[in-house]
C-alpha cells in the first residue's frame, strides 16, 4: 500500500475458457487493447491484466483445443468466464459436458461462472433463456452464475455486453471474497 493512503487494488484470477472458435482470445484483447485483434487458435495460453473500477483481473485465456490442460489452471481461480459461440447450437452438449466436468473438481467449489454468449452480432444467436434451458443452468445451486450476451468485436464503450461482463465479474469476485473471509472467520471461532 502506498504511503499517501491510496488503496491497493486486489488482483483476481479469471479463467477464460470455452470451446475452440468461441472468441476467447478476441474477447481478451478487445478488453485489453480496445480493438479487434485477428486471433488464431491458441496453442497454449495467454495471460493479460485488465483493470476495471477497483479491480485488476489477471485473465488466463486457455485454448479450447487444450481442454485437458484446463485443470492445471484451476488453482486460485476467483471466477470462470466460459465463452461460447451463441450461434453454434451443435456445441451445446459439449459445453454442458465441459461445465459438468469442471464443476466436479473440488478446486473450483463455489467458484462463480460467467457464461459469455458471444457472437450476438451474427445471424440467429441463442438468447439467454435458450442457453439457460439447454445447459440446465438453473440446476446449478453451488455457485453464482450469469449468462451475458456479448459481441466481442465491439469495444466496452460501444456496448455489446463487454462492460456488463466486467461489472458482473467485479461484483461477483468481491461477493466471493467477502464470503470466503466470513467462512475463514467461522472456522477460526469454531476451533
Amino acid at each position: 500500500m502506498g504511503g499517501s493512503g491510496s488503496k491497493e487494488m486486489a488482483c483476481h484470477k479469471i479463467l477464460l475458457i470455452g470451446l475452440s472458435g468461441s472468441g476467447k482470445t478476441t474477447l481478451l484483447y478487445q478488453l485489453k487493447l480496445q480493438q479487434v485483434v485477428i486471433a488464431v487458435p491458441s496453442i497454449a495460453f495467454n495471460v493479460e491484466k485488465i483493470q476495471h473500477a477497483d479491480c485488476i483481473f489477471e485473465i488466463f485465456d486457455v485454448g479450447g483445443n487444450l481442454k485437458s490442460t484446463w485443470i492445471h489452471h484451476y488453482e486460485a481461480t476467483d471466477a470462470i468466464a466460459f465463452v461460447m459461440d451463441a450461434t453454434n447450437r451443435t456445441n451445446l452438449k459439449d459445453i454442458k459436458f465441459e461445465l459438468d466436468l469442471m464443476f466436479k473438481d473440488k478446486t473450483l467449489d463455489g467458484v462463480p461462472l460467467l457464461l459469455i454468449a458471444n457472437k450476438q452480432d451474427q445471424s440467429n444467436p441463442m438468447k439467454s433463456e435458450e442457453i439457460i434451458r439447454e445447459l440446465q443452468l438453473n440446476d446449478i445451486k453451488d455457485r453464482d452464475w450469469h449468462v451475458q450476451p456479448c459481441t466481442a468485436i465491439q469495444t466496452v464503450s460501444e456496448g455489446g455486453g463487454l462492460h456488463d461482463a466486467l461489472v458482473y465479474l467485479s461484483d461477483i469476485v468481491e461477493k466471493k471474497k467477502k464470503a470466503d473471509k466470513k467462512k475463514k472467520k467461522v472456522k477460526k471461532t469454531s476451533k
